[in-house]
């Protein structure tokens, strides 16, 4: 696979996002309308969290699993017990 203009890009959390997906789980539960809500760019142990909270379900994590310091699978448990 070629590399692309973004292999590069790292993209930072947005704070006011948290707030876009609190208000989308609202209306998801007012409507009843099931959708997954999915949150990319700048998840690490602590965002994760703050996007779980709000309510969503998929968190892209590439950049802080793959530099984590430790390994891969210590950041995915990082991840995994700080977003619960």
């Amino acid at each position: 696979m070629g590399k692309t203009e973004y292999d590069d890009m790292i993209l930072a959390f947005q704070r006011s996002i948290v707030d876009k997906i609190r208000s989308l789980r609202e209306w998801m539960n007012v409507t009843g309308v099931a959708i997954e809500i999915m949150v990319d760019g700048g998840i690490n142990n602590k965002t994760a969290k703050e996007c779980v909270n709000a309510g969503a379900h998929v968190l892209v994590a590439g950049t802080y699993l793959f530099n984590h310091p430790v390994s891969l699978q210590q950041g995915i448990q990082d991840l995994l017990s700080n977003a619960n």
